[in-house]
């Protein structure tokens, strides 16, 4: 009885994990098929992805019709052709980052597995992951870069990891360049795990720096080329030149980690000093090590990109990926012949999935939700000429109308190092709102060129009066913003002008 009570507690824990991955799936089905926004800036990621299932190119010149978000374009260029497939709306992005998310637990899963774990302790692994939806901002299914940057970083790292030849480093190094390709926090990421290769195994570790820095270099010079520098700008330069977020050099340790999963990172040490101590394995240094590695650097990269002014709760993602598969590391090679370690790890599990359930019908939208944005998309509709929406440019698109520059990417463009790119693409907004280009302007937040617009547009109407939290507010990420407030031409007279 006592020595088969640990595996009966395994057993309960993996269902209990996979309750949680379940309760992921059923979310992400429940709302997949939104028709709207589940968080603020899908809508500019659909954006970028019509222009390319358009033929266009998305790195281009700032402009109030369009500016892409500082991504490289890997995630746009998968998710155009399921663009064609599936319809013009969210579902594609949506299934996209789903189908990526549930690749990442079963790598998990078999990543555990492969290092000697059970099945079981494969499932609470994965299981650890997604519990920490809530945490991670319900990103999980969104219409974002991040679910495919994380299954492209751990599947490269772990080919890394049991590469014996040659050819297979160079394909690991393969497998990370596209997760570079999908979002640059992989270059953070990687570079603790590339190093140790070199130390430990150089020729299989130069194999792999070679084909992922070969593939960087090649790709940023030949997109650079063909879009006229662009590339270069929005990826390598306007990203660097964020503020620094100084709360979260402290913070993202104290609040982000010990506060949010407080038993999840000494679980995660506790892997650590496991796989070091395990002295009857073959490859124990190197095992241990790497581990090691790929732990910082998953730490080091939700910190670095934390530390980046604006970074939400989406960053925290390979963080919590790090400590699920050291966790699970923990629950695979406790000594069940010792009573300490048959006992405090499956109940510390326990006591941390316990802390991480949540509340799925908080990440649902409503039927109300849907009706608001019906109502709003036939407003603009029936709106003669051209339509602004700064915040929400896609639905101007549904609208039947032409889609314009997101915020988020006007924003970024403003604190870059170029005053003058600013001052141009400022000029470019004044002069269509003094021409009076739109018959509709549609407002996420009042203070936006307030004193400009005052003498051409005047504000009609409150699309949602007194309902600050109802209705039509994006379910995830931050700031939750939504279309508030109309704007209308007014007469305007020649002495006026």
């Amino acid at each position: 009885m006592r020595k088969k009570l640990p595996v009966a507690v395994q057993s309960s824990l993996a269902v209990l994990a996979l309750l949680f991955v379940a309760l992921l799936v059923m979310v992400a089905f429940s709302r997949i098929g939104y028709p709207y926004e589940l968080e603020w800036m899908e809508g500019g990621s659909l954006q970028n992805i019509q222009r390319i299932a358009g033929g266009e190119s998305i790195y281009v010149e700032p402009s109030i019709d369009f500016i892409p978000f500082l991504y490289t374009p890997l995630y746009y260029y998968l998710a155009a052709p399921l663009l064609w497939l599936l319809g013009d709306g969210f579902i594609a992005l949506r299934l996209l980052s789903l189908l990526a998310t549930l690749a990442t637990l079963l790598l998990i899963h078999q990543g555990i597995r492969r290092e000697g774990g059970s099945h079981q302790s494969g499932v609470i692994a994965a299981g650890f992951y997604a519990a920490t939806f809530e945490l991670g901002g319900a990103w999980f299914d969104l219409g974002r870069v991040d679910s495919l940057m994380v299954a492209l970083l751990l599947a490269g790292c772990l080919l890394l990891r049991h590469a014996s030849t040659t050819r297979q480093a160079i394909l690991a190094g393969v497998v990370l360049a596209l997760g570079f390709f999908t979002k640059q926090t992989v270059l953070v990421a990687v570079l603790p795990v590339l190093t140790w290769q070199l130390f430990v195994r150089r020729r299989l570790g130069l194999a792999c720096l070679a084909s992922f820095a070969g593939l960087l270099v090649v790709s940023t010079l030949l997109m650079n080329l063909a879009s006229g520098g662009w590339y270069g700008y929005y990826v390598f330069e306007l990203p660097r030149q964020h503020a620094i977020a100084h709360e979260y050099l402290l913070g993202f340790w104290w609040d982000d980690l010990l506060r949010s999963v407080p038993i999840l990172v000494p679980l995660a040490i506790t892997g650590l000093v496991l796989l070091w101590r395990e002295k009857d394995h073959v490859d124990r240094r190197y095992r241990s090590g790497f581990f090691l590695a790929l732990f910082g650097g998953l730490l080091a990269a939700s910190w670095f990109s934390r530390l980046h002014s604006g970074g939400y709760d989406n960053v925290l993602l390979p963080a919590y990926l790090g400590m699920a598969l050291l966790s699970g590391l923990a629950i695979a090679i406790a000594d069940l012949d010792k009573c300490f370690w048959r006992w405090i790890v499956p109940a510390a599990a326990c006591l941390q999935l316990g802390l991480l359930a949540y509340t799925p019908a908080e990440h649902l939208p409503s039927d109300q939700d849907r009706l608001a944005g019906d109502q709003l998309v036939e407003q603009l509709r029936q709106a003669e000429g051209e339509v602004l929406v700064p915040y929400h440019g896609y639905l101007a698109v549904m609208a039947g109308k032409r889609g314009s520059a997101h915020h988020m990417a006007m924003a970024d463009v403003e604190r870059g190092s170029d005053p003058a790119r600013w001052e141009e693409l400022k000029a470019q907004y004044l002069e269509a709102i003094e021409d009076q280009r739109y018959s509709v302007i549609l407002m996420s937040v009042r203070n936006w060129f307030p004193d400009e617009m005052a003498g051409f547009y005047q504000q009609e109407v409150d699309l949602f009066p007194g309902k600050v939290n109802e209705d039509f507010r994006p379910i995830a990420g931050k700031p939750p913003h939504r279309p508030h407030w109309i704007y209308r031409p007014r007469q305007v007279t020649r002495q006026q002008e």
